[in-house]
């Protein structure tokens, strides 16, 4: 089978056809195998393949078998007989690449004339097998190149096929999509050209492995669009070394990579915001949740500093957080009080209450925006901290690098709301601090004035009594004078005991007691020196706590109405409804009172806010005064929750303390 692998080796083209002779058990070589190259479609892959075409003996031997005719091909003898010592003429043809001579003697030329037709048709037949195989590969072949052609033209991703010298020779439709260049533009320069800066030296070293052969590389990397922008694309190469190209298919995947950095940023947000509520729910100090908030908003933001600023009295601020991306103290330390003006980042958010941003310092002006200067901040943007409805303070990031991206100020408001939450949470323990000390004193003075009120006046009395008693006891009168000083004693005895109520109705009202918030505020109005017009609507009974505490509010306000007010009437209005005690006392008079300039009304906050309300005071000068107060109710009658729900409640603050309502 020599002959027949070395016609494979021959066969390398697709009009390289080759012949080779095949030896027969008997008469030796007497068979043909004709060979030509035949890529098959094998489901959807094109595999190489050949056609090989046998010419049996008994095709050769119609030709050829006959006395007097030799045949020989490519040198070979095939059959017939050899012609030695006979005058002979002889013919060759070239077909499928090989030699074929056909000797016959002078003598037989008819057999000659009727021998050479038979092995033209043989070849003919050969040829015409050669040429419907092939006209079938073709077809095949054509088929395959056109689906392979409809794949690269409508694939969504973008399929090139690139030289070792990293230059596009041909790139489909889709790249031009991608990248915004045209197919041209993309094959006339070298691909590191579009690649982005940072990605073109391990891209080239990328590049090297391939042409180096190895196996298929997956990669990434940024390419430089037309307009600038960027897009990531997922490579995948494969070389094919002894064509000297490499093929490679790249995917899109900026918005999925783009995704997968902004899941990673609200991860990364959302650690650094559990880490500051937890100081905060755990009660850490205000400068040490300034500090810890700061130092989050820097890193998380990746900016050069972040600075917490505090709206003082008498236009001036001061810093109370800073971090630096150096860990340097900055040009503002904490602590650092600064004088309030210029046009800055502070004094926009000062001036409107909202978020601003300042991304050139050329026309900034005032200490801050010096500061800023210094620091060689190129931008900065601030987010207002809001306590209970008051403007606090401001939270600021700045930038050298330039402009900070948007979305800077939603991320900041998180972190200011926290700040803002441990800022009313240590107001709210001082508070509950102070109050508790007041509340104490209060009581602490209330039981002195108790015991100077029964020494001074119910046991002197009883005391002075009791010596009467005993002085009668020791020398005894007549019956006559004895009946007369025991009425004294009785008499004095009353008194003491009327003296001992008195006293005691200023801890609790026995009106109060027996029959609620009407008929003792009627006694209060009856008592008051000024005019009082009162409107009461409230039915039946309220639990005790509350009732006190609207009997105290209204008994306080009357008592520095009469006193300070130099007033010709008050009203006072209450009314119980929506699961809300509401008081109104309102005066004409001069206004002008100052709620914490005495410790009535002080100590009336105190008894509201341990209920879980609220008192207002509100006394413009000329225009009078209004006391409000607010307390939560509920079905069940305990004080300071509502009955929907069992956590505390926080009854609709007003717009501002709003008057009484008139009758």
């Amino acid at each position: 089978m020599t002959d027949v692998a070395t016609a494979l080796d021959r066969a390398t083209r697709l009009d390289g056809v080759s012949a080779a002779p095949v030896p027969g058990p008997d008469t030796g070589t007497n068979s043909l195998l004709m060979v030509a190259p035949a890529p098959n479609l094998i489901g959807d892959s094109l595999r190489p393949g050949y056609v090989v075409v046998f010419v049996p003996d008994q095709t050769l031997a119609a030709a050829a078998n006959r006395p007097g005719v030799r045949l020989e091909v490519g040198g070979h003898l095939l059959t017939g007989q050899p012609l030695t010592g006979e005058q002979t003429v002889s013919t060759s043809f070239t077909e499928a690449g090989r030699r074929f001579d056909v000797i016959l003697p002078i003598g037989s030329i008819r057999g000659a004339a009727a021998t050479l037709p038979w092995i033209i048709l043989a070849c003919g037949l050969v040829l015409a097998g050669f040429a419907t195989v092939l006209g079938i590969n073709a077809t095949r072949r054509a088929k395959v190149q056109k689906e392979l052609d409809r794949i690269f033209t409508l694939s969504p991703d973008m399929i090139a096929v690139a030289n070792f010298e990293r230059r596009f020779t041909r790139v489909n439709p889709a790249a031009e999509q991608i990248l915004g260049y045209t197919q041209q533009e993309l094959l006339d320069r070298p691909y590191l050209d579009f690649v982005h800066p940072d990605d073109r030296e391990w891209t080239a070293n990328a590049s090297a492995e391939i042409g180096e052969g190895k196996t298929t590389q997956s990669f990434e990397n940024r390419y430089v669009r037309k307009d600038g922008s960027y897009r990531v694309l997922e490579w995948t190469a494969t070389p094919v070394v002894e064509e000297g190209v490499v093929y490679a298919v790249a995917r899109d995947v900026t918005e999925r990579r783009q995704a997968e950095i902004e899941l990673e940023r609200l991860a990364h947000e959302q650690a650094a915001l559990r880490r500051v509520a937890t100081l905060v729910a755990g009660g850490a100090g205000p400068e040490e949740v300034f500090a810890a908030v700061v130092a989050e908003v820097g890193r998380l933001l990746e900016v050069e500093i972040a600075v917490l600023i505090r709206y003082d009295p008498q236009d001036t601020i001061t810093v109370v957080g800073m971090w630096t991306s150096t860990g340097a103290t900055g040009p503002t330390p904490v602590g650092t009080r600064l004088p309030f003006g210029g046009q800055n980042i502070h004094t926009r958010v000062f001036e409107t209450g909202r978020s601003a941003r300042i991304d050139d310092y050329s026309a900034a002006s005032g200490v801050i925006a010096d500061a800023a200067r210094d620091w060689q901040l190129r931008a900065s943007v601030g987010v207002p901290i809001w306590v209970e409805g008051q403007l606090w303070g401001v939270m600021s990031v700045g930038s050298r690098p330039g402009p900070l991206p948007a979305g800077t100020e939603a991320r900041l408001t998180w972190f200011t709301e926290l700040v803002a939450t441990a800022i009313a949470n240590a107001d709210a323990q001082a508070a509950l601090a102070a109050s508790r000390a007041r509340i104490v004193a209060a009581g602490d003075a209330a039981r002195r004035r108790m015991e100077r009120d029964l020494h001074d006046r119910a046991q002197q009395r009883l005391v002075s009594l009791a010596l009467r008693v005993r002085a009668l006891q020791a020398t005894p009168p007549e019956a006559e004078e004895l009946s007369s000083q025991l009425d004294e004693v009785v008499t004095e005895l009353n008194g003491a005991v009327d003296e001992l109520r008195e006293i005691a109705s200023g801890l609790h009202p026995a009106v109060l007691a027996e029959g609620g918030l009407r008929p003792v505020l009627k006694t209060l109005a009856r008592r008051s020196v000024v005019p009082v017009t009162l409107d009461v609507e409230v039915d039946g009974r309220l639990p005790e706590p509350v009732e006190l505490a609207a009997y105290c509010v209204v008994a306080e306000a009357l008592t520095n109405t009469a006193r300070h007010a130099d007033a010709s009437g008050v009203d006072v209005t209450v009314t119980a409804g929506e699961d809300v005690l509401r008081v109104a006392v309102r005066d004409d008079g001069r206004g002008g009172a100052d709620p914490t300039a005495g410790s009535g009304l002080v100590g009336l906050t105190d008894r509201a806010e341990a209920l879980g309300g609220r008192l207002w005071v509100s006394s413009p000068p000329g225009a009078g005064t209004t006391v409000q107060l607010m307390i939560p109710l509920t079905a069940s009658g305990r004080p300071g929750l509502r009955a929907a729900g069992p956590g505390p409640a926080r009854p609709a603050e007003p717009d501002r303390p709003d008057e009484a309502r008139e009758r």
